[in-house]
This record gives C-alpha cells, structure tokens and sequence, in this order.
C-alpha cells in the first residue's frame, strides 16, 4: 500500500495500475485458450476492455 503523501512519478507506481495490469495480462492469457471461432469477436472483446481497465 502507498505511504499517504507519496509523490507518485508513474501510474505504473500505483498499486492499483500493477493490479489492473496483472488482471489484464490473466485475461490475455485465458483468450488463448478460446475455440478459434470466438478469437476473433468474444476473446477480443474481453482483451480490449481488460487493457482498458487500466487507462480508465
């Protein structure tokens, strides 16, 4: 957890961005493993708006 007062350089010093990220790389990794008739619109679907949970 972050000392309160803590000058933040990067969003990637954020615990909540690592979270974010590791959730998104978690989501990557399960798609692969998605029939190939769904790699294309539901797997990137759910890729697309894992790597947005970390810029919004």
């Amino acid at each position: 957890m972050e000392k309160p007062g803590r000058y933040v350089e990067r969003a990637r010093d954020l615990e909540v961005y690592r979270r974010a990220y590791a959730v998104s790389l978690e989501v990557h990794r399960a798609t692969l493993a998605f029939p190939k008739i769904e790699q294309y619109a539901l797997a990137d679907q759910l890729r697309r708006s894992s790597d947005l949970c970390q810029l919004g």
